[in-house]
């Protein structure tokens, strides 16, 4: 697998003469988080590289009222986490069937899907 995105969803226009700065958060073959910072031209790794257990889903798992707050990941293993978005660090980890097919955040909880 390649890298898996998410992307900066656009709920309503942004006021006339701004924009919103557009974050990527990006999952590889290694297991690898980064967290690209469009405008400020910056790349930051969010934790360490798993060999051989690949970042297969990604999805936003903050608050209601701020989404972006933390990333929830599923690799490939089956194992499970939520991450704080800025620093990377794992506030919550669990384990499920490997392969997950869906991965979404319900309020602060997640729900994977495995085959």
């Amino acid at each position: 697998g390649g890298p898996r995105q998410v992307g900066r969803p656009r709920c309503a226009p942004a006021p006339a003469g701004h924009r919103a700065p557009m974050r990527f958060l990006t999952g590889d073959d290694t297991g690898l988080l980064k967290s690209i910072r469009v405008e400020a031209q910056k790349i930051q790794k969010l934790g360490p590289w798993r060999r051989g257990d690949a970042a297969e889903r990604l999805c936003w798992g903050g608050p209601a009222d701020n989404r972006e707050a933390r990333v929830m990941v599923a690799y490939a293993s089956g194992a499970l986490e939520t991450r704080d978005a800025t620093t990377g660090e794992v506030l919550c980890s669990a384990s499920a069937a490997p392969n997950v097919r869906c991965l979404a955040a319900l309020g602060s909880r997640a729900l994977a899907v495995s085959q």
